[in-house]
């Protein structure tokens, strides 16, 4: 087995054991393994956490059931430790429904726009043979939608309007089968169309699956047109007219967000420029992104464009925003388009094959299982 170096993890949905049993079985097996309140904090330990989604089978105790997510794993130690997890947790009584899914992240942290949307892509363009080796109930369906007819080419025209790729993808839909949401938030690709299992072999052969697949996707981008006007724009665009936002609402958000139980609060600090320590809850999280969100159409996905201590500043309030020539500028500011140049939908090449630069067992799993689905 050779596998790109490159991180990934799995979210794996099981019924049949409670999450406590479940975790028992997979110390036993000497991996650490944690109990959790529901979070999508990023760990070093497998966690197990409850999923809304998931419904246990008729005959099952109602807590019998769960989501088992992995650290960030990588290369063929990473592979094995899969496969002792899934061995232990199958053994202990482990099984799935159809409410169950298997989600696989992999690392695009280093990965440009060209290179992300080119996952997409190229998922796109062999979407109608992943489908044959998935059931029916894992084709486009309400978990994993289809990324196929329109979606790429919307995409592509979003990010060349607003020049950035993680702004974009924070206000979409999260249940594709390619989903970017996930990039947005933690730099990962997430892909959701498998359906649930608790089987080592297909779980391994998937997370095998989807990492040689990034990495192939990697290697073809979405085409870039240099756009020399861009570059010349200044790193910080404030915009002169429009209502002055309400900074004091800014600030009661980044603080209500930043509850030590909700989900996102370290990735909000890295966000928002602050310390999480410094980030103090003061209300009802919800009622106050609901407030936020009425008042400032995007307001919630504009937050991902902070990027560093200053632009916080500014958006809080805390700071005054200045044009390029250095003038007071009322209003809130934006960040600028750092894009150079224009990304354009290329076209697959026909020597091109879904399991290009994959290992030959890989292929042949796939190529049995869209037999016994056909």
């Amino acid at each position: 087995m050779t596998l790109p170096n490159r991180k990934f993890g799995v979210e794996i949905e099981f019924v049949g054991i409670t999450p406590s049993f479940a975790q028992a079985a997979i110390r036993n097996a000497g991996v650490s393994c944690q109990y959790e309140d529901y979070n999508h904090a990023t760990r070093n330990h497998w966690k197990i956490v409850r999923d809304g989604s998931v419904t246990v089978s008729p005959g099952m105790d109602s807590d019998a059931c769960g989501e088992l997510v992995s650290p960030p794993l990588v290369g063929e130690a990473g592979i094995e430790e899969v496969r002792k997890v899934l061995t232990a947790l199958s053994a202990a009584g482990a099984t799935v429904n159809k409410t169950c899914g298997l989600h696989v992240h992999v690392d695009a942290n280093d990965l440009n726009a060209g290179q992300i949307l080119s996952v997409v892509q190229r998922y796109a363009h062999f979407e109608n043979e992943i489908n044959a080796f998935m059931p029916l109930s894992r084709r486009n369906g309400r978990w994993a939608m289809t990324v196929g007819g329109d979606y790429v080419a919307n995409l592509v025209r979003n990010v060349n309007r607003t020049g950035d790729l993680r702004s974009v993808a924070s206000g979409l839909n999260r249940y594709y089968a390619v989903n970017l949401v996930s990039y947005a938030r933690y730099g990962t690709v997430e892909f959701r169309q498998h359906s649930g299992s608790v089987n080592a072999t297909k779980v391994s052969n998937w997370i095998q699956f989807c990492v040689h697949f990034v990495a192939r996707a990697a290697l073809q981008p979405v085409v870039s047109e240099p756009v020399a006007s861009v570059a010349s724009e200044s790193t910080t665009t404030a915009s002169r007219s429009g209502r002055r936002p309400n900074y004091s609402a800014r600030q009661r958000l980044i603080q209500r967000l930043a509850e030590p139980h909700y989900v996102h609060r370290y990735a909000l600090a890295t966000v928002s420029g602050f310390a999480d320590t410094r980030l103090t809850f003061h209300g009802t999280i919800m009622n106050e992104i609901r407030q936020f969100a009425d008042v400032y159409r995007r307001g919630i996905a504009y937050r991902i464009s902070i990027t560093n201590q200053a632009m916080a500043n500014v958006w809080m309030g805390l700071e005054q925003a200045t044009s390029p020539e250095n003038t007071p500028i009322r209003g809130g500011i934006r960040a600028a388009r750092t894009a150079t140049s224009n990304l354009q939908i290329g076209t697959i090449s026909t020597e091109e094959t879904l399991f290009m630069d994959m290992p030959s067992d890989i292929r042949n799993f796939y190529h049995e299982r869209a037999s016994e689905f056909s």
